[in-house]
C-alpha cells in the first residue's frame, strides 16, 4: 500500500463531489510504502502503525508558505489486488480506532543534528555558511539539544536560547571553582573556535568587552583580561564525544569544557555572559541573569585615593564603602564622600542636645561624648 500527502500547503476539507480524492491524488509527492500486515478487525496495535512518514510532512513543512495550523491530507492507495483489510474513519462507533497521526519527538531536533554539513554551504551575508551555531541549551526553532548546559560547583541548570533567568549561584572569595558547559557543535568538536566568559556583566545588553574578568580560550591557546585582578589560577580541560543527554540514549555527542578558576574578588555585578563560536562564522551568546555571587573579602589591595587633602581607603567594592581614620564613607562622585558612619551623640550636662529647648554653649553646658556603655 502507498501513503501519500496532497501536494498543498493548507489543502481543503473533502466534499461529496466527483474526483475529490482522485484529483487530489494526481498531486502527491513520492509516497511511503506499507507493507500492511494481516490483522483483525477492532483493533488499534501494531499491525495497524504504518512506517516513518515523517519525510512526507517534511516536505509539506519545509515549503516557504506553509504555516502552523494548517492541514494535511494523507491518502492511501492499495497497490495490489490482495484483499484489503478494514479500517475505522473519525466518526467510527469503534472505541479506540480513530485514526491518530504520532509525533515522536525527543528533547532534541533531529533536523539540527545531523552529524553532516547541510547541503547548501554557500557564504551568507553575515558571514557564517551554515549558520547553526554551537549551543549550550537550545536549538533556533527553541528545541532542547542540551540538558543541563551549565554547571557550577555541582549545581546544573538547563540553558535557554540566549538568556537565562535563574537562581545565582553562590562561592567565597579564594576557593576553587568549576565551571563545565556542555556544547553541541553540528560539524563537530574539531570545528569549533572559541569559547569567551566575561564575569561582571551590568545586563543582557552589556557588551563582552565590558566585562569586569574576560577569559578568552581558543582551544589552542587561552587568554585572562582581567585588570582588576578578579581572577586567578584559571586551568581549562575539555572531555569529547560526551552526550548532549543523559536521559535519551539517542542524543548526539557533545563536548564538555571544564573551567577550574578563583575568585580573589567579588566582581561588581554577579551575571556572567558566555559567547561561543565555530570555525564557520557562527556565534551565539548566552547571557545568564543571575549569575555567580562571590561573597568575603577581596584578597587584592584595595584602592586608596586623597580627596581635599583627606586619604580613603575601600573596603566594600560593591556598595563603593571606603574609610578614612576608622569612619565610613560612601562615594558619591568622584570628588564626594559621603559620611554614612553615624556622628557620636553629645549631651549638656547629662541631657542630650535634642531634647534642650534654647540655646546652648560652653558657658552654661558642660558638653561630653555619650559612649555606649
Amino acid at each position: 500500500m502507498g501513503i501519500f500527502i496532497e501536494d498543498n500547503v493548507n489543502p481543503l476539507t473533502f466534499t461529496n463531489t466527483n474526483d475529490n480524492i482522485f484529483d487530489r491524488h494526481s498531486q502527491t509527492p513520492p509516497f511511503t510504502q506499507w507493507d500492511v500486515p494481516s490483522w483483525n478487525e477492532n483493533e488499534s496495535t501494531t499491525p495497524q502503525q504504518t512506517p516513518d512518514i515523517s519525510s512526507l510532512i517534511n516536505y509539506i513543512t519545509s515549503k516557504p508558505n506553509w504555516q502552523s495550523g494548517n492541514s494535511m491530507v494523507f491518502l492511501f492507495a492499495n497497490s495490489d489486488n490482495r484483499q484489503t483489510v478494514q479500517a475505522h474513519s473519525f466518526d467510527s462507533n469503534f472505541i479506540g480506532g480513530v485514526p491518530r497521526l504520532v509525533l515522536d519527538i525527543p528533547f532534541f531536533s533531529l533536523g539540527e543534528l545531523t552529524g553532516n554539513p547541510p547541503t547548501d554551504t554557500k557564504k551568507k551575508s553575515g558571514g557564517c555558511d551554515d549558520c547553526i551555531p554551537p549551543t549550550i541549551g537550545l536549538a533556533k526553532n527553541m528545541n532542547r539539544i542540551v540538558e543541563n548546559g551549565l554547571t557550577f560547583n555541582g549545581e546544573s541548570i538547563n540553558v535557554d536560547r540566549t538568556y537565562t533567568k535563574h537562581p545565582p549561584f553562590t562561592t567565597p572569595v579564594g576557593e576553587k571553582n568549576t565551571l563545565e558547559l556542555v556544547i553541541y557543535e553540528n560539524h563537530g568538536w574539531d570545528e569549533m573556535s572559541f569559547i569567551h566568559i566575561g564575569f561582571g556583566l551590568e545586563n543582557k545588553y552589556d557588551p563582552m568587552n565590558n566585562a569586569e574578568a574576560y577569559i578568552d580560550y581558543h582551544f589552542k591557546d587561552v587568554k585572562l583580561i582581567d585588570e582588576n585582578n578578579i581572577l586567578q589560577n584559571v586551568h581549562i580541560t575539555s572531555i569529547e564525544d560526551y552526550k548532549c543527554s543523559k536521559k535519551d540514549t539517542l542524543a548526539p555527542d557533545c563536548t564538555k569544557i571544564i573551567f577550574e578558576y578563583e575568585y580573589r574578588e567579588a566582581p561588581l555585578y554577579s551575571n556572567i555572559a558566555i559567547q561561543i563560536g565555530d570555525e564557520h562564522g557562527n556565534k551565539l551568546r548566552h547571557f545568564f541573569d543571575g549569575g555567580i555571587i562571590v561573597t568575603g573579602e577581596s584578597l587584592n589591595d584595595q584602592p586608596i585615593v586623597i580627596v581635599s587633602g583627606i586619604q580613603y581607603t575601600r573596603i566594600d567594592k560593591i556598595n563603593d564603602i571606603w574609610v578614612n581614620d576608622g569612619i565610613e564613607y560612601q562615594k558619591t562622585s568622584e570628588t564626594l564622600y559621603k559620611r554614612i558612619t553615624p556622628w557620636t551623640p553629645y549631651v549638656c550636662n547629662d541631657t542630650p542636645l535634642d531634647e534642650i529647648n534654647g540655646p546652648v554653649s560652653s558657658s552654661n553646658c558642660n558638653f561630653r561624648a555619650l559612649v555606649p556603655s
